[in-house]
């Protein structure tokens, strides 16, 4: 493909299609630096073209570059204040770097220009939803649903729009409106289980996760739901089985945990040893390190624990409980570093009782009551 597009190119160096295609092209390649270049050619023979000023913020953002992913995108708003495409995408920007207020303030004068846009709609409701407004995310999520009524997505944003305002009944009513017309959309089942998971409606969930299993028997959400569902039951030796045939498709830390959980619960003989696998190729994950450093000093281990608060620190330097124990251990083994260890988690937690007295003890042990 890029061969065909570079001889294009060659009869035709300014031709605007073939350099779009181009630096598409690059980007998916991770071609970054020769992407931008194309997108800023496009724009030298076509200053306001949409999909280049677009295109040269996905550029910026691949390399890491946010202020000129916001240049380029608050660019494309200006060129074409009606384009939804470039309003969403300077939102979304805005959304995903926790700026709630100035993805709100672009969407709602978007949705001034186009009041029954869908996309723009269920934007607007996740960004409110983010913001804290369960109440009007449900009002902008249900106008997506108007506008959009055959697009699943939206149905099921709301579904969640209700779920995380405390409302599980009219969560699942959505999502079983949805599957009466769409019994097999697998999206939809795993949501409407988990959302009768952490529901407290076990009994719901079990109906979803069996059409889950005739609809996807072989998803790794299908396993992982139902050792959720186990979990519920209390029957903790099949929720470590389920999740086990999960882990075979892949796994990720909630799943590691998971497995631990239901192993612990069960009475299995060495539960932890899943996550110190998991510890080994991930030695960032604060949580598995700290449940295989807890093992650890528990089997008397000190150093291998002090060793994995070290490594778990190196990703994580503010982490409160990792900080705290390893100034205990460091305190127990007589380490200088003890004293500077603590001091940084209470000056991230000084609220804490736990944190304060292990802080305070050591103070008082160095001489300085």
């Amino acid at each position: 493909g890029r061969e065909q597009y570079l001889a294009a190119l060659k009869a035709r160096p300014d031709d605007v299609a073939t350099l779009l295609n181009l630096a598409r092209l690059d980007l998916a390649e991770g071609r970054t630096v020769e992407a931008d270049g194309r997108f800023r050619r496009i724009l030298e023979i076509d200053p306001k073209n949409l999909a280049a000023t677009l295109g040269a913020a996905s550029a910026a953002g691949a390399g890491g570059d946010k202020l000129g992913t916001e240049r380029w995108l608050s660019k494309a708003v200006a060129d074409h204040p009606d384009s939804i495409d470039a309003n969403a995408s300077l939102a979304q920007f805005h959304l995903r770097n926790g700026d709630t207020a100035r993805a709100k303030a672009v969407l709602d004068s978007a949705v001034k220009k186009s009041p029954r846009s869908a996309p723009l709609a269920n934007l607007r409701g996740l960004v409110l939803l983010a913001s804290g407004d369960g109440p009007g995310a449900i009002r902008a999520m249900t106008d997506a649903t108007t506008f959009a009524p055959n697009e699943p997505q939206y149905v099921m944003n709301l579904a969640r729009a209700r779920q995380v305002t405390g409302d599980v009944k009219g969560a699942l009513a959505t999502l079983d409106d949805l599957l009466a017309g769409e019994p097999k959309n697998v999206l939809a089942l795993q949501l409407a289980a988990a959302v009768a998971l952490r529901g407290q409606q076990p009994d719901r969930a079990v109906g979803y996760i069996d059409r889950l299993r005739q609809a996807a028997p072989d998803a790794p959400a299908t396993d992982r739901l139902t050792g959720d569902l186990a979990m519920a039951q209390k029957r903790y030796k099949d929720a470590v089985d389920a999740y086990r045939r999960a882990g075979m498709r892949g796994k990720d830390l909630e799943l590691v945990l998971a497995e631990y959980q239901a192993g612990r619960l069960s009475g299995a003989a060495d539960p932890v040893k899943g996550v110190e696998e998991w510890v080994v190729t991930h030695p960032q994950d604060a949580a598995a390190v700290l449940i295989v450093a807890q093992s650890k000093l528990a089997a008397g281990n000190q150093d291998a624990a002090i060793q994995l608060y070290e490594q778990g620190l190196e990703g994580h330097p503010d982490n409160v409980a990792m900080l705290n124990n390893l100034a205990v251990l460091y305190q127990a083994k007589g380490d200088s570093r003890a004293l500077e260890t603590a001091r940084r988690a209470h000056a991230l937690m000084p609220q804490s009782g736990a944190v304060t007295d292990t802080y305070a003890w050591i103070l008082v042990e160095a001489g300085r009551a």
